[in-house]
């Protein structure tokens, strides 16, 4: 008899049966910023001041420097912020199905703690989360290549059905990996032809991922 799947959200301990492949999880990989949450103008503005400085002192830039900046957009990043009440409501729907939430953000691991906090206090509780390291490497890694290898790195154990973002570069970046299926709650279409010779691939099918 097949056994219900545990599912690690203690919000939701107790799952309905749900069948899988290669005995793997099956699971979302969901972002947050402009998905879960709704960002404000001061965060917008912040950002775009961050991202100009860093691009107009690529040479002389540190990983003190980048945390300095950065530490501006992520005080804002944990206060009272609106939510997308829908898509919350859609994960919290997935839990229930046996489907495992997993949170990869481009946040920093240095607001991890402040941000399951907030998670928490709206009733959602991710199944695992994946938060940019807090190291020179981290910081200079593309959020799409960060996303595309935790759902890599994590193949093993999960079936991943959808990435949740914003990001076309990471959608794209995911459909290119073979993840079946992406969504974009607040952002353009990815283009069409891109979808067209992306339809049909299987993560398993590439070299190395499982």
């Amino acid at each position: 008899m097949q056994k219900a799947l545990t599912v690690g959200s203690p919000t939701f301990p107790k799952v309905s049966i749900i069948s899988t492949r290669s005995n793997r999880i099956p699971a979302i990989a969901l972002d947050l910023d402009k998905t879960i949450w709704r960002e404000t103008p001061q965060m917008a503005q912040v950002e775009a001041e961050i991202m100009d400085y860093l691009n107009r002192n690529k040479s002389g830039i540190t990983f003190s420097d980048k945390v300095e900046q950065w530490s501006r957009w992520e005080k804002l990043a944990v206060g009272d912020l609106e939510v997308n009440e829908e898509m919350l409501d859609f994960t919290r729907r997935l839990q229930k199905s046996g489907i495992s939430v997993n949170v990869m953000t481009a946040r920093s691991a240095r607001i991890q703690e402040s941000t399951l906090k907030l998670l928490n206090k709206r009733g959602f509780s991710p199944n695992e989360v994946f938060f940019r390291p807090n190291t020179t490497e981290g910081e200079l890694q593309y959020a799409a290549d960060m996303k595309v290898g935790w759902i890599r790195k994590s193949s093993d154990r999960y079936n991943y059905l959808s990435i949740i973002d914003d990001s076309e570069s990471t959608v794209k970046a995911a459909l290119g990996a073979g993840v079946p299926s992406a969504l974009q709650p607040y952002a353009k279409g990815v283009d069409p032809k891109f979808l067209e010779r992306s339809r049909g691939k299987r993560f398993e099918d590439n070299e190395g991922y499982v």
